[in-house]
């Protein structure tokens, strides 16, 4: 596939994602929050910020048809600049908590705010490490943010459509190249 290409769903099906480290990275947090006793008990779709479907559950959130939705993505990625290694050592990870708060607070939501879901990937993800992978060779534990870990996302929440937006941050590093530590 070339480098300039929007993977498609075929590409998908056929694990276009395992292919890279990154996306591995993405679908392992995830599949990790999925399967989180309160994400499993009330529903909560978690998806990677790659997903083709992302911008339509935002939209069902934004005009209150979804309640809750779970979106995990990067904040950044930078490289070690001294080096002309693929040690990637400040990846950034956001999981972003998208709330309909007149829908979830309803009879038809979930009745648990967007903060504490919020709280959960938090404690669920803080020191845990993805299962190593062909893609995720020897992957590290993600730690928490040194700053603003877990926040109310201003440019994310639109309050006047009642959408508000919690972002919880996380660090860890990957070797593209040789899968070092």
């Amino acid at each position: 596939m070339a480098a300039n290409v929007t993977p498609t769903l075929a590409d998908k099906l056929n694990g276009y994602e395992n292919q890279s480290g990154l996306h591995a990275l993405l679908e392992a947090v995830s599949a990790r929050l999925r399967t989180h006793d309160l994400f499993t008990a009330k529903g909560i779709r978690v998806l990677p910020e790659y997903d083709g479907d992302m911008i339509n559950q935002l939209n069902a959130v934004l005009n209150k048809k979804l309640s809750v939705l779970a979106m995990v993505g990067f904040e950044a990625a930078n490289a070690d600049h001294r080096s002309l290694s693929a040690m990637l050592k400040d990846i950034r990870l956001e999981v972003k908590i998208f709330e309909s708060v007149m829908i979830n607070q309803g009879s038809t939501g979930t009745r648990v705010s967007a903060l504490s879901f919020a709280e959960a990937a938090l404690a669920s993800l803080h020191q845990w490490a993805p299962t190593a992978s062909a893609s995720l060779v020897n992957p590290q534990a993600l730690r928490m943010a040194e700053q603003n870990t877990l926040r109310l996302d201003r440019e994310e929440s639109q309050p006047a459509s009642g959408m508000i937006c919690y972002a919880t941050r996380f660090v860890t590093a990957q070797c593209l190249v040789c899968h070092c530590s």
